[in-house]
């Protein structure tokens, strides 16, 4: 289980190690992902068409948290 969580903190998700599972556990971790569900985004690019060489562009996204709660943002690069 260690190796799983590990793993959970390194793609940004998190390991839950639960002895049984009744409703009251399952109810708990539906709320959570739920909850975690909800208070994600995802952003979409659409370059422009040009004609010409594809060529490398580095995006950028940069959040503000108005809650003071941690926010990730992220940079890639992409080829268009």
């Amino acid at each position: 289980m260690h190796q799983f969580a590990a793993l959970g903190k390194m793609t940004g998700g998190r390991a839950l190690d639960y002895p049984e599972i009744d409703a009251a556990a399952l109810r708990k971790i539906l709320e959570t992902v739920k909850t975690d569900g909800l208070s994600q985004y995802v952003v979409g690019f659409v370059p422009p068409s040009a004609s010409g060489t594809p060529k490398e562009h580095k995006l950028e996204i940069r959040l503000m948290s108005k809650s003071g709660r941690a926010l990730e943002g992220g940079k890639r690069r992409a080829t268009y």
